[in-house]
């Protein structure tokens, strides 16, 4: 159903949950909420959060149909990476849009309380390609937890072949709805986050041989968790905020030998 469940099927991963809405995926079993020593990419850019640390599973613009391959990289091979990549990279490569030039619409239910639906299209004319992903999903989480989650994602995905050796690729994704939270008792009162994130990706790639290749990649991530109640804990009492911001902004040059 989630992404993170995928990993169950890599040797030396463990995959937890928090509650419904917080997955974990660790290796070799180092494995917490704030995990610091996984990379993970998505067609390039780091997905890693910069204010606590880790990746927000759930919170992810990426739609799971339009990934089409997830690579891992173990060991000191990662270091190559840079920061957060000590224990490996998980590196997911989303679909060319010229793959994907068909619509489809999918519908799923289960208990308790799911439900998923998802539309994609593609299209393109000439040298240039496009495809938009929808999917809404509901999920009452575990059993007597305010842990209930409510996802709508977007993302977008458009392929230029300028040239025959200069390509351009855009991304655009947002992933919004609300969490629940809380434990019920009167300092962590039972209540809902409103949780959004996006991005804005673009790159460029040259082929200069047929072993040789430079490219330009520049991304934008955002995430806003807007976390703000009344809570009483014992003689104290007041409003708590708990919103949390995080941006990144990168750009990265590459020049590759094959």
């Amino acid at each position: 159903r989630e992404l993170a469940d995928v990993f169950r099927l890599a040797p030396g991963f463990i995959v937890g949950s928090l509650d419904g809405h917080q997955r974990t995926v660790g290796y070799h079993g180092l494995l917490d909420s704030f995990n610091r020593r996984m990379q993970v990419l998505i067609d390039g850019r780091s997905v890693y959060t910069p204010t606590f640390g880790g990746v927000r599973w759930s919170d992810l613009a990426l739609t799971l149909e339009d990934i089409e391959r997830i690579e891992i990289v173990r060991g000191p091979n990662a270091a190559t990476y840079g920061p957060n990549s000590f224990l490996g990279i998980i590196s997911i490569t989303t679909a060319h849009s010229a793959d994907t030039q068909y619509t489809e619409l999918k519908g799923g239910y289960g208990e308790p309380d799911y439900s998923r639906y998802s539309l994609r299209h593609g299209s393109g004319a000439g040298d240039f390609g496009w495809r938009l992903s929808i999917d809404h999903e509901e999920d009452t989480g575990f059993a007597n937890v305010q842990d209930s989650k409510l996802t709508d994602r977007i993302n977008f995905r458009g392929d230029y072949q300028a040239t025959p050796r200069d390509s351009l690729e855009l991304h655009a994704g947002i992933n919004t709805g609300p969490r629940g939270e809380g434990s019920g008792v009167t300092g962590n009162p039972n209540r809902d986050i409103d949780a959004t994130s996006y991005v804005l990706q673009g790159r460029w790639r040259r082929s200069i041989s047929t072993n040789e290749e430079v490219s330009l990649l520049i991304y934008h991530n955002s995430f806003d968790s807007v976390d703000r109640y009344f809570g009483v804990d014992g003689p104290l009492s007041g409003f708590v905020n708990f919103t949390r911001e995080g941006r990144r902004t990168d750009v990265e040059f590459e020049h590759t030998l094959f």
